[in-house]
């Protein structure tokens, strides 16, 4: 990995702002309304303390946040040079489900980061994280909420490091998270990635024809970093090793342990981490 310390990036610099992040978005629906803000305790929490007001679309950015988390409760380090942000989806003509938007996401986040940075080799952990040369650089988090009184909604948060220092994460985390500055110097802002995102999310989340959610599918496989690689998985107090082997129509991981056994692994029930990985996520 090249020192940051080497690169110019001014580009990624350049505060983010509604008009900078419109001017080089192509949606119909997401980023129609919008927020940003220089800090927030979480993106999504910002959005479900505010359904009651916000439109569908609606999208708030924000240059760092105080209380990031991610799957399963783990807490997000979020601090300043990354990209943070949320959309909110209303009713269950854009909610299928939560594995199937985070399969829909990640094929979008990892797509528009190798258009905006020009790297070839950013793919996908299962099931919600972005990375580039077994390093993390993204996290995915998808919240659906049923609240009397409001249509059943869900929260898509998206946390991208782009020119964050090692320095600034988390100590349990340096060993495994990296920045997009990390591998390339391609000048570009976080205004550019943020619409990029929106972009490629409208593309794949509200596909409904078979055959095209099919496609997607087979590109969230095709971008698997772990399919035919040995893996930490973890569910509750037990970690174990297994080799994945595939991963269903469901989303699932399917893998063989050490003895031979092999298993569907649901993706609301465990974690995984690749071997090598030393630091806890």
């Amino acid at each position: 990995m090249t020192n940051r310390q080497t690169r110019a990036f001014p580009a990624a610099k350049l505060p983010l702002s509604i008009a900078a992040v419109s001017s080089y978005l192509d949606t119909d629906l997401l980023g129609s309304t919008m927020a940003v803000v220089r800090s927030a305790d979480s993106t999504n929490k910002y959005i479900k303390e505010r359904i009651s007001v916000l439109d569908d679309g609606f999208v708030i950015i924000a240059e760092k946040q105080h209380a990031g988390r991610g799957r399963l409760g783990r807490s997000f380090a979020s601090p300043e040079g990354g990209l943070y942000m949320s959309l909110l989806l209303i009713g269950q003509n854009h909610i299928e489900n939560l594995d199937s938007m985070t399969v829909r996401a990640a094929v979008a986040v990892k797509n528009a980061i190798s258009e905006i940075s020009g790297l070839s080799d950013v793919g996908i952990k299962w099931v919600n994280d972005i990375y580039c040369r077994d390093k993390k650089i993204c996290g995915i988090l998808a919240e659906r909420v049923v609240r009397k009184g409001y249509c059943d909604f869900a929260v898509l948060g998206i946390g991208v490091n782009v020119t964050t220092p090692k320095s600034s994460f988390d100590p349990s985390v340096r060993d495994i998270a990296a920045s997009i500055s990390d591998f390339c110097s391609v000048n570009f802002s976080r205004n550019e990635l943020a619409a990029a995102i929106l972009n490629n999310l409208e593309k794949t989340l509200f596909v409904k024809d078979k055959e095209k959610s099919a496609l997607i599918l087979d590109e969230y496989r095709d971008s698997s970093v772990i399919i035919g690689r040995k893996v930490y998985i973890t569910n509750g107090e037990k970690t174990v090793i297994a080799e994945v082997l595939g991963i269903d129509d469901d989303a699932s991981l399917y893998v063989r342990y050490e003895d031979g056994v092999t298993e569907i692994v649901r993706t609301g029930e465990v974690s995984t981490k690749l071997i090598g990985e030393e630091e806890k996520e």
